[in-house]
């Protein structure tokens, strides 16, 4: 039993530490428990849900749901202004304020800055360069503040212009039995779980096609594997993430027609039923083990039906699992510039470094990362011992 007392006390004490070091670290705060959220010129449907999320971000974390207004309404109230470069521009918003905020037009840069003006009350300003810049400097703004049941509290020097050094910052999100959890998510857990990555940046999400290398099926799913990724493709569609599909060639000898055309109706099916594809990922192998001299010609017939329903969609491949005559075909091949090919993939359970690999690839295509950090044995970023 005093065993039992000392664990409590311990635990009382670390948390009035935890508490108070949170304290000592936000230095002054500013109460925006009260707060009304403006928004600056007409919403794209994406802006729209980004807004959203911000107001049901803050509610689930403090029961407060902030009203939205067009214009600033009372000056004894803090504002958190959210919108646009362009939009702020057009509709005059805080210029005079904000200039020399704007030190570049990187895509998805974004200022989060705190204003105070003498006798009125503070207003915090997300401004994107874009729309997608938009969205994550909303996700900054969350990072930063501090939210509980007595309210919000947003710190003095919140004050950044910044943008993204990476242009992908992708995470694969497989609905299938393969983990102990994904199989048994449900729609709104994984637009959660979307927005949970988006506030840290992600700004592009891989899905699955329900042929696999696991089952088809799994006691755990509430709904279908090609419903849920039809759904899921619509969450990213709402937030405007790009959209990628992880898509192995799972029907065997592609050197066979029949099988060929299997695969290329199944691709059909997909890439007519999904409104959003951004980029698809077919890896040489884990699974799939298909030769080049046979991947090649079967990609650029279907890269030409993913056309035919999203034109501007991207084609990357990877020659992971190939042997060293494979990998000498694949590299053969990209000399050849296939028009339909976008860029190559650096996967694990590859014979070279990303580094040699680059030199051999050459400056025709760009290179896409795969650390797939469940390749323990072959990995990217092998754990020592």
């Amino acid at each position: 039993m005093k065993k039992i007392r000392h664990v409590l006390l311990i635990t009382v004490v670390v948390l009035i530490f935890v508490e108070y070091s949170w304290s000592m670290q936000i230095g002054g705060t500013n109460d925006f428990s009260n707060a009304q959220i403006v928004t600056v010129g007409e919403l794209s449907p994406s802006e729209q849900a980004s807004v959203t999320l911000l107001i049901e971000e803050i509610e689930k974390r403090t029961l407060l749901q902030l009203p939205v207004v067009v214009e600033k309404a009372n000056a004894s109230v803090p504002e958190i202004l959210v919108g646009t470069a362009p939009s702020f521009r057009k509709h005059g918003v805080m210029i005079d304020l904000l200039s020399g905020t704007e030190v570049n037009n990187k895509s998805e840069g974004y200022t989060v800055r705190l204003i105070k003006k003498q006798a009125e009350a503070p207003t915090l300003v997300i401004l994107g360069n874009d729309s997608r810049g938009m969205l994550f400097g909303i996700g900054y703004f969350l990072r930063k503040i501090l939210m509980d049941w007595e309210g919000i509290l947003v710190p003095d020097d919140i004050n950044i212009t910044t943008y993204p050094t990476s242009k992908l910052r992708g995470h694969q999100l497989g609905y299938r039995p393969k983990t102990n959890a994904y199989d048994g998510m449900d729609e709104h857990q994984w637009e959660q779980y979307i927005r949970d990555l988006i506030v840290f940046g992600t700004n592009a999400i891989e899905i699955m096609p329900p042929y696999t290398d696991d089952a088809h099926t799994s006691p755990m799913f509430p709904r279908p594997q090609f419903d849920m990724m039809k759904r899921m493709d619509a969450i990213l569609e709402k937030y405007d993430i790009a959209a990628w599909i992880w898509f192995p060639l799972m029907y065997g000898d592609y050197t066979q027609s029949e099988n060929e055309q299997q695969s290329l109706d199944e691709a059909e099916k997909i890439f007519s039923s999904l409104s959003k594809i951004d980029a698809i990922f077919v890896p040489g192998g884990d699974p799939g083990h298909t030769h080049p001299s046979v991947l090649f010609p079967y990609l650029e017939k279907q890269t030409e039906l993913l056309h035919k329903y999203h034109p501007n969609a991207e084609v990357w491949v990877s020659p992971q699992g190939f042997n060293q005559e494979r990998m000498e075909m694949f590299y053969q091949l990209l000399k050849t510039k296939p028009k339909w090919l976008t860029g190559v993939v650096y996967a694990p359970q590859m014979p070279v470094n990303i580094n040699d690999f680059a030199k051999l690839v050459g400056p025709d295509y760009p290179i896409r990362r795969y650390p797939d950090i469940t390749h323990s044995f072959d990995s990217q970023y092998p754990v020592p011992n």
